[in-house]
């Protein structure tokens, strides 16, 4: 692998200082051993890599536990069954590795000595991943009342409405549509996409369209409401995942992760409760990873933010 050729240097003195937990710093004539404690932090495709494990779309490919990919969704575990029961260590994966198997998504061996219980989830990477596959549901929503339109003799301006309410409501003026044009023929088809938000875009969106009156009449009145509360809902998660208060116990700490993952789950299930209604729903895999990693990881990791 070229990452362990490339990168062997640097990735031998990470481990070492991993290992001897401190740094030796020179101050005048004496030598200072300073305790330091390593995370990493990267997006999933880099973790994957660096720690020898299968692609997102792989049957184990969940960097933090040995869960399978059809019960990422299951939201009827505790959050210790997720960090502890089925928790990955990296003595098993080492030992899987060194005997050639493939249990659990292990490719390789891991290049980093780092255990996966410092592997920090990147909200900023889970917010996006996110964010698309909301976007890519209201804008389904919006594609299909204009179908149905069109079937009518009426006219079809419901994607034009989201991207009005996108543009001008959420103040994100770059967002276009178009419909992707057939290789051969060059004609445009049905299969609607759309200019990819940035980090700060969605940060954009997810705090305005809620609250969008254009998107309140856009979209079916059915299920309107509880789409715009699942926009909602995760802005508040993310918004608390990104900066934990400091509480004074250990008691406290736990109880407040236990309440964020309680809610974390509601909103999974409510997610999936459109799946009868509404296109995009129905397979709680759709958003790969990064609803899994929400709900059964990142409140974990929570508890360590909140010993600041």
């Amino acid at each position: 692998m070229i990452h362990s050729i490339a990168c062997k240097p640097i990735l031998e003195e990470i481990n070492s200082v991993y290992k001897q937990g401190c740094v030796i710093i020179e101050v005048e004539t004496e030598n200072i051993a300073v305790p330091v404690k390593i995370y990493v932090g990267s997006d999933m495709k880099f973790l994957a890599t660096v720690y020898g494990i299968a692609k997102a779309t792989a049957k184990y490919a969940c960097i933090w536990c040995k869960v399978k990919q059809d019960d990422r969704h299951n939201v009827s575990k505790s959050l210790d069954y997720w960090n502890s029961t089925i928790a990955r260590t990296l003595e098993e994966h080492i030992s899987i590795a060194k005997q050639g198997k493939t249990d659990f998504g292990v490719k390789n061996m891991p290049l980093l000595s780092i255990d996966f219980n410092s592997i920090i989830p990147c909200e900023m990477h889970m917010m996006i991943r996110i964010g698309d596959v909301l976007l890519r549901n209201i804008m389904d929503d919006a594609a299909d009342r204009d179908a149905e339109c069109k079937v009518l003799g009426e006219q079809s301006v419901f994607v034009k409405n989201i991207v009005k309410a996108i543009q001008q409501e959420c103040c994100i003026p770059s967002v276009e549509t178009w419909y992707i044009c057939d290789p051969i023929t060059n004609h445009p088809t049905d299969k609607l996409t759309w200019t990819q938000l940035t980090g700060t875009e969605y940060k954009k969106f997810f705090e305005k369209f809620p609250d969008s009156p254009t998107a309140q009449t856009t979209l079916h009145q059915e299920t309107v409401n509880v789409v715009l509360e699942l926009v909602s809902e995760f802005w508040k998660a993310y918004q608390m995942a990104n900066t934990p208060p400091v509480v004074d116990s250990e008691e406290a700490r736990s109880a407040l992760c236990d309440e964020m993952f309680q809610q974390t789950k509601a909103w999974i299930n409510k997610f999936t409760s459109l799946g009868s209604k509404r296109k995009g729903y129905r397979d709680p895999n759709r958003g790969g990873k990064s609803p899994a990693v929400t709900c059964s990881h990142l409140w974990s990791w929570s508890e360590w933010c909140l010993l600041r």
